[in-house]
């Protein structure tokens, strides 16, 4: 058989590809499975030009016109296709390019399960064979996957050879011209008559399946004509922009029509509100996929609507909400999620909701209002956060939703009872001004920008909180009372960032705030000490002492532990020198709580802490109250630590190692001090001789604590002690 261009295929037990001088190029072998009489089938595929395209030149591209494809042959035997691609190889340079001087075989195979009688390229993308099982299939040869299988037996196909058909057992005997391929059609010849095939162009398909009510097919092949994943597409675009804005456009207008055919008439087979569910997770999968929001929200929500199905929709809709797959709704769309959420209670998700959407695609205003229906306030703080305008504003408002229908109370030193929910949106706004104040907003996730705002809003937002009258309000500093009620410990620590920064104020003149108060920490910290330490107890430190001053006392509109943190907190930023506290404040933090006895039952934890808070607060206690008090009432709490270091400032050297020696913790420590002491340049002759006296009249106590050490000391002292007199 003569191929043109000076290729022969030669017939023997394989077929052989051979050039004019008689040399085998390349050989095709028959299946093993093939029957002997078998012949194999050759077909060429259409001459295919391919689409213009460009490609990487100097300075740019260069784009390349339409070129002729080399040509494929399909050759089947037995139940293999092999694809054999036939390249021009010009071997000089002077060659004519349409003279084949050289052959480059590139081979391709897909198996079936039955053999293979006839085979014809179906246009450039499809191949079509008839085999032994009564059937003819399609064959996509880019991702050699079959595509179709229609039964034929009724046609009764003449075979070429004699070969036994496995159904009847009957030989059968057929020509070679049975099956043709001419002008978009394919000619089968049957023993009564000729039959003829037709391959469907893409929207064809499509609409062959819809016609037959085979939705769910029609709408799975049209997305793989969307994805490019099915090639044999006839009459689609090349370029694949263009294909997806046609296939696109032919998807929705089917889901459309099932939609509408399905709401309205149901299937018997299920339930119609199954059936709209179904319906509904179909139509909203491929809007997605298509990005066609608009026709999702715009043409098919209201057939669901009609259909009295939105609850379904809805359902359907929220877990991709959720997931971030949408993040822009129409505002009647929102609405009917909004709905659905708070009518299933499921207020969480309509914050996540909201919070997943584009804030710039937001109805702001209908979205707060719908947050404040709903209270769901910690959205209100995000949203206004996520506004970056006015940071306070919300706290106002939010403020009085907090303190709500109160009943005001006539004696103000009562406490205040709040109920579950103001103690949840209470710990809400103090956590959302915590953050404010160390510079971001909403749970840490957005800085506040730009970042020389903060030094103000610092200074606002602590205007706001210790505002001390405002209306409708008997008691003073209301806003700072009620956060204090709510959890002490948090606004304390809320609050910071105020005292640890060291220029609090914003620079330039004070600015003036809305709240007419100017913030100051000394007068700042004045206010809580007013607000929350009970005076009566202040005043009579015994009273906090006592195991039965709890009895004893009258209510106090905040508890002794409340009490007790903020106590801690003054005593700390008065030994950072962030504040100052007047002398009875100072003798009542430490007599009447930091080393009060009843307090420092709570365990040696409590026990270490205070002595490290008190040895904190010791370098400004030395320089202004008299430090013996301070050591009797440190020895009366057995902070051994703290007396040790009032002694070592009075060079009561003795005292100090006998203080040093009584911690447990800290007794193997008493050598280095030692040490230290006998090396310091500041302390004079005397000094030294006193501290080696101390080690001799301790020497009992150190020998019981490390008898090694001991000694080693005590030769270091005994040989300083010869130096210094031979010197």
């Amino acid at each position: 058989m003569g191929l043109g261009d000076g290729l022969t295929l030669r017939m023997c037990e394989n077929l052989k590809l051979l050039r004019p001088q008689g040399t085998v190029t390349d050989s095709v072998s028959a299946a093993t499975v093939a029957q002997p009489s078998a012949l194999p089938r050759l077909s060429w595929r259409p001459a295919h030009v391919s689409e213009p395209r460009t490609t990487p030149a100097y300075g740019g591209v260069r784009q390349l016109g339409r070129e002729l494809l080399d040509p494929v042959l399909a050759i089947a035997w037995g139940c293999t296709i092999t694809f054999v691609t036939v390249r021009n190889c010009p071997s000089k340079k002077n060659d004519n390019p349409a003279r084949l001087s050289g052959v480059d075989f590139k081979v391709g195979e897909y198996s079936t399960n039955a053999e293979i009688t006839n085979i014809a390229w179906l246009g450039p993308h499809a191949i079509v064979f008839t085999t032994m099982s009564d059937d003819i299939r399609v064959l996509d040869p880019i991702t050699m996957a079959e595509i179709q299988t229609t039964g034929i037996k009724h046609m009764e196909l003449i075979y070429s050879a004699r070969l036994m058909n496995p159904a009847t057992q009957n030989p059968q005997i057929s020509f070679e011209n049975c099956i043709r391929y001419a002008h978009s059609r394919l000619y089968l010849l049957g023993l009564g008559s000729l039959h003829t095939v037709q391959l469907l162009s893409w929207d064809g398909c499509i609409e062959s399946l819809v016609a037959k009510n085979r939705y769910a097919e029609a709408l799975s092949l049209a997305l793989d004509f969307y994805e490019g994943r099915n090639k044999c597409a006839i009459g689609l675009p090349k370029d694949l922009r263009e294909s997806r804005t046609v296939v696109a456009s032919k998807l929705l207008a089917v889901l459309q029509q099932f939609a509408r055919m399905t709401l309205q008439v149901p299937s018997e087979a299920q339930s119609p509100r199954r059936a709209s569910i179904s319906v509904a997770n179909l139509c909203i999968q491929y809007c997605l996929k298509l990005d066609a929001s608009d026709i999702l929200f715009g043409e098919l929500f209201p057939l669901f609507e009609c259909a009295g199905a939105a609850g379904q929709f809805v359902s359907q809709l929220l877990p991709q909400l959720l997931d971030g797959a949408v993040v822009a709704l129409p505002d009647h769309i929102f609405g009917a999620v909004s709905d659905y959420c708070v009518a299933h209670g499921q207020a969480s998700s309509l914050e996540r909701l909201i919070r997943n959407m584009a804030f710039e695609k937001l109805n702001f205003q209908q979205v707060v209002s719908l947050c404040h229906a709903h209270r769901l306030y910690s959205t209100v703080l995000y949203l206004n956060a996520r506004r970056m305008a006015d940071l306070i504003a919300p706290l106002c408002e939010l403020f009085n939703v907090f303190v709500g229908t109160r009943q005001q109370q006539h004696d103000l030193t009562l406490p205040w009872t709040s109920t579950p929910e103001q103690e949840s949106l209470g710990k809400l706004l103090i956590q959302y001004i915590g953050d404010c104040l160390i510079g971001v907003v909403f749970q840490h996730s957005m800085p506040i920008t730009p970042p020389s705002r903060v030094h103000s809003l610092r200074w606002e937002l602590c205007a706001f909180m210790f505002a001390r009258n405002i209306p409708e309000e008997a008691r003073e500093y209301p806003r700072l009372f009620y956060l204090l009620s709510v959890d002490t410990a948090a606004v304390l620590h809320a609050l910071y960032p105020v005292f640890e920064t060291p220029s609090f104020a914003p620079k330039g003149s004070l600015p003036t705030t809305r709240y007419g108060f100017a913030p100051d920490r000394q007068q700042m910290s004045h206010v809580l000490t007013c607000l929350v330490l009970d005076r009566q107890v202040f005043e009579t430190p015994t009273l906090f002492t006592s195991p039965s001053s709890a009895r004893i006392r009258p209510p106090w509109r905040f508890t002794d532990q409340q009490q007790s943190v903020l106590l801690l907190f003054l005593a700390k930023y008065y030994a950072k020198h962030s504040i100052d506290l007047t002398d009875e404040l100072v003798h009542f933090v430490i007599s009447g709580y930091l080393c009060n006895q009843l307090v420092l039952r709570g365990g040696a934890q409590v026990r270490q802490d205070h002595e490290q808070i008190l040895l904190s607060m010791l370098p400004r206690l030395l320089e202004s109250n008299e430090p013996h008090s301070i050591l009797i009432t440190a020895e009366g709490a057995g902070f051994f630590a703290v007396a040790e270091r009032i002694h070592l400032h009075l060079h009561e050297f003795t005292k100090a190692m006998t203080d040093c020696t009584k911690s447990p913790d800290n007794q193997h420590r008493v050598f280095d001090l030692v040490r230290q002491l006998l090396a310091d340049q500041r302390l004079d002759g005397k000094d030294k001789t006193d501290i080696r006296s101390a080690v001799i009249a301790n020497l009992v106590t150190l020998t019981k604590i490390d008898a090694t050490k001991h000694n080693t000391i005590h030769k270091e002292t005994s040989a300083q002690t010869k130096l210094e007199r031979k010197t």
